[in-house]
């Protein structure tokens, strides 16, 4: 908790050794925390890799800091986990590396893709429209561009039904879905 609310502050090399005194008689101890700071640390670059699909802007665009801001530690939680949010990527791992100098660090995120399309069949009966099938495919992250689209028909005799639905969550490069 004690690095934690350090790496909040932009103290990234901060260490935190716990010493404890144990009094035998009384059955107590005393903990001493000593504490190393280290300077703050800001973001000099940030590097991607693994997205052999997902365009970079949008991994970029969930996270909520930018190169050359002050490294906040709950941000760089917070923006992993949007990352892993976004269901696209099996795996995202953060790795905060030394920059060229001692304040600055370079964030390397390495992700790896996951499947982002689905392919339904289905076939049922009902008392109306008697025997009936549907066909449905999905995909998000849509060229790599983070879109979600569907395209679904049902048919039968007496049954003929076309759907097909576009996302784009992030329209005009702002936080707006429009479909």
């Amino acid at each position: 908790k004690i690095m934690d609310a350090y790496f909040e502050q932009g103290y990234v090399t901060t260490s935190v050794i716990p010493d404890a005194e144990f009094e035998t008689k009384e059955s107590t101890a005393d903990i001493i925390y000593k504490i190393k700071e280290g300077g703050k640390s800001y973001l000099e670059k940030i590097s991607i890799s693994g997205n052999t699909t997902t365009k970079e802007k949008v991994i970029l665009r969930e996270l909520l800091f930018k190169e050359g801001e002050m490294l906040d530690g709950k941000k760089v939680k917070q923006s992993r986990q949007r990352l892993i949010n976004l269901g696209f990527f099996e795996e995202v791992k953060f790795d905060i590396l030394p920059g060229t100098e001692e304040t600055q660090k370079v964030l390397d995120i390495e992700v790896k893709e996951g499947k982002t399309g689905n392919l339904i069949f289905s076939a049922a009966y009902g008392n109306k429209p008697g025997l009936f099938g549907t066909i449905e495919f999905t995909k998000n992250n849509l060229f790599g561009k983070g879109y979600s689209s569907s395209v679904k028909t049902e048919f039968g005799k007496n049954l003929l039904n076309y759907e097909i639905g576009f996302t784009d969550p992030w329209f005009r490069d702002t936080p707006t879905s429009v479909g």
